[in-house]
């Protein structure tokens, strides 16, 4: 089943050494419900600075996957007490990045929800800092 629904999405980046960084998305998107797992989407403006860009979130049991395709490419995997390495591809060169999960919580029904993601991002094996991101899911009526 898939539903449109409102995303309004909190986050706070804290680099090593710098004020934290604090930035707030409302936008439309879609939730759509697999037999295991809920997919939440929706499509970067160029007030996000990613225009071209498709943003997912699928959540599963114990982990969630960020994914972003078009003009950004990206994936990143939360799960406690795992480490995920990957490549984020900005067009002109791709960066390792590595993410640390310290919190994953998924309270997300039909009826909507929220879903709350903290971790440590190490760039090329550097320390960056800290993300954390909340997100509020509304349905909306069709």
């Amino acid at each position: 089943m898939k539903q449109k629904v409102l995303l309004k999405i909190h986050s706070e980046q804290q680099y090593t050494g710098e004020e934290a960084d604090v930035s707030e998305l409302t936008t439309i998107g879609s939730m759509e419900w697999g037999s295991n797992e809920i997919r939440l989407s929706y499509e970067e403006t160029e007030l996000t600075g990613l225009q071209g860009t498709t943003t997912s979130f699928l959540l599963q049991k114990d982990q969630i996957t960020l994914k972003r395709e078009g003009a950004l490419r990206s994936e990143m995997i939360f799960a406690i007490d795992r480490e995920h390495r990957s490549l984020y591809d900005m067009g002109m060169g791709a960066l390792l990045i590595t993410v640390r999960t310290m919190t994953l919580i998924q309270a997300i029904s039909p009826e909507g929800g929220f879903v709350d993601v903290a971790y440590d991002l190490l760039i090329e094996d550097s320390n960056m800092g800290q993300v954390r991101y909340h997100m509020e899911v509304t349905p909306l009526e069709s």
